[in-house]
Parts: structure tokens; C-alpha cells; sequence
């Protein structure tokens, strides 16, 4: 499950779905337009588009942010960060064991 949960917020699905869940029953109490269908006709090209998109946005940060948060990482003296984990006994953010 947990595999499928990290490809899910990798894709953002989890607010697609979830979208879906609140929205699709509200159309169906409410609708605008009483032969409307639950589906238009471009939807699944908008999901795809929702999906690719929240993938390029993930990767693309990841680009950008891990290179930097690497480099701050070595510039922050030892000191600072073990001092840091010390005041904070039950925090589990860095790669070594607090």
C-alpha cells in the first residue's frame, strides 16, 4: 500500500480523488443542467493533464531543491545540527539517527 500511496502524491491523484468523491455526488444532487453527464467529454484528457502535471511540478522541484538543501547541508557546521537534535529528542527530519 505504501507504494501505491507514494505514486499517488508523486502523480497528486490524492486531489483528484478526492475531488471526485466530494464533487461527483454534488453534480448528481445538484446539477446545472438535468441531462448533464457525471463525465464531459475532454475529462480524462484533463486528468491525465492534472497527473502529468503534478509529476513535472514534484521533479522539477526536486531538481531544483535537493542540489541546494545538499549544499546548506555541508556548510552548517556539525555543532549546530547536533545541538539542534539534541534539544529535540524525538524528531526523526535528518538522515542519522537523533
Amino acid at each position: 500500500m505504501d507504494a501505491i500511496q507514494q505514486i499517488a502524491d508523486l502523480f497528486g491523484l490524492k486531489a483528484v480523488a478526492i475531488g471526485l468523491l466530494i464533487f461527483i455526488p454534488l453534480e448528481r444532487l445538484f446539477p446545472l443542467r438535468r441531462l448533464q453527464r457525471i463525465f464531459r467529454k475532454g475529462f480524462f484528457n484533463d486528468l491525465s493533464y492534472a497527473a502529468f502535471n503534478g509529476f513535472v511540478v514534484n521533479f522539477v522541484g526536486g531538481l531544483i531543491f535537493v542540489p541546494i538543501f545538499s549544499a546548506l547541508a555541508l556548510l552548517v557546521p556539525d555543532g549546530v545540527t547536533t545541538g539542534w537534535r539534541a534539544s529535540r529528542p524525538g524528531c526523526r527530519y535528518w538522515k542519522s539517527s537523533c
